[in-house]
């Protein structure tokens, strides 16, 4: 509910304190009628706008439960950023799924789209350069047409992610489970964890650019 604050205190710390406790509108005493109506509807129109954005987010919760199968393409960080939450929030428990969708997401673009190694990464990641890296090769004539997908199906016992690059494939199966030899890398973690943690199942196809990721759905009462 909008709280409107009418007050005679108008120094800096004496609004800040108001805004703390969540008084977002002032009016100053003494106030014009108009003023009063100016904020009050303001209140009210800020109110009606949050209560709409409220009810779309609870429709496209539902909407998503209707899902049958959809198809998105990404090639930037920026954009696995803006699907992750949208695709995990499918899954019944979404801060369990998003992690392991973000590591398989990012893994398509940098290992599959942008040709970074493994060794690469780590040597990125410890000059703190990583993402500067891939907005570079992001820019090159060789990368910059390139796309990863990510396909979503949904039945009654399952939701699955596959997810795609036009990379040329790599080694997989060393990454299933976890590596002493590769304990302390910076990298090289995520695609275990996600198998462990984030999906019930997870295979690869092929040479290894596609990766199919599995939530098993509870069973209907």
């Amino acid at each position: 509910m909008p709280v409107i604050m009418q007050t005679a205190a108008s120094a800096p710390e004496q609004v800040r304190e108001g805004l703390e406790a969540g008084a977002y509108y002032y009016l100053t005493k003494p106030y014009a009628p108009e003023a009063l109506i100016s904020i009050v509807r303001a209140a009210l129109e800020d109110r009606r706008a949050r209560v709409s954005l409220r009810t779309l987010a609870a429709h496209i919760e539902e909407a998503q439960k209707l899902l049958i199968c959809a198809e998105y393409g990404f090639s930037t960080l920026e954009e696995i950023s803006c699907l992750v939450p949208v695709l995990a929030g499918i899954c019944p428990e979404p801060d369990r799924v998003a992690p392991g969708l973000s590591d398989l997401m990012v893994n398509a673009v940098e290992h599959g789209n942008l040709g970074i190694s493994y060794r690469e990464k780590s040597l990125l990641k410890w000059d703190g350069d990583w993402e500067g890296e891939i907005r570079k090769r992001l820019a090159q004539p060789e990368f910059r047409e390139r796309r990863a997908s990510v396909r979503i199906e949904r039945t009654a016992s399952a939701i699955s992610f596959r997810i795609a690059d036009q990379g040329r494939g790599f080694d997989w199966r060393k990454f299933l489970d976890f590596d002493p030899e590769r304990v302390f890398d910076p990298n090289g973690r995520g695609i275990a964890m996600a198998r462990m943690t984030s999906f019930s199942r997870l295979r690869y196809e092929g040479c290894g650019n596609v990766v199919v990721a599995t939530v098993d759905l509870p069973a209907a009462a």
